[in-house]
């Protein structure tokens, strides 16, 4: 009886944090990060100004949290899928910049959010930390492309860093700007690029072809 007692509150205050989460992620996008107050929140959340400090210290620990909570799903759902594929390392390259552009995109609120508030320590440093997960990645492919004859001898370390740049310089120039087009619109083009600048020898259609989500 204890047992579903505490679980019962356990699911109802895991509820009210997920409210809040939504409701500062909604105002954030709306108003601003500067221009939500804890207050707002809260209200709109549904629940008392009081509760929300039952689970964040103030706002910024919330904003950071969001953009932690982010970041770790998107490095263990892509971590998951490019375990699940064949070794093929052109193939595995080309999904995980597929991937992150995607993801981008389809998180555009949040994206932006960050790319407004890098300025900050610590969310500075979950922007770096996704930028290495990513440059990672594709050093891995690189090595491994390098291994099976794909490409020509080079230093894959910065090879990927110069790919995993060009990728961040689009992301932040199309959520910098008030276009609305998609920037998967861009994908083709970027993903050839830098296929063809690793030295993959690829047919046009295969640059084309994109990942299967």
């Amino acid at each position: 009886m204890v047992y579903q007692q505490t679980f019962k509150v356990a699911q109802k205050l895991a509820k009210k944090e997920k409210s809040i989460r939504w409701a500062a992620l909604k105002l954030f996008d709306e108003k601003g990060y500067e221009c939500s107050s804890i207050k707002e929140i809260t209200r709109l959340a549904g629940v008392a100004a009081g509760t929300f400090y039952l689970y964040f210290r103030n706002k910024e620990q919330l904003f950071t949290s969001l953009i932690d909570e982010f970041y770790q799903q998107m490095i263990e759902d892509m971590r998951c899928r490019r375990k699940t594929m064949e070794a093929d390392a052109q193939k595995k390259l080309s999904f995980s910049m597929q991937y992150f552009l995607k993801l981008f995109s389809e998180h555009r609120k949040l994206a932006r959010l960050v790319l407004l508030q890098s300025r900050q320590d610590k969310v500075h440093r979950l922007v770096a930390a996704i930028h290495d997960e990513l440059t990672g990645f594709i050093r891995e492919d690189l090595e491994e492309a390098m291994d099976q004859g794909l490409i020509p001898a080079q230093d894959c370390r910065l090879t990927a860093q110069a790919i995993a740049g060009s990728y961040n310089q689009v992301i932040l120039n199309w959520l910098s700007s008030e276009v609305t087009s998609p920037v998967e619109e861009v994908t083709g083009s970027l993903l050839s690029f830098a296929l063809r600048g690793a030295g993959f020898k690829i047919l046009e259609e295969k640059s084309e072809e994109g990942c299967r989500f």
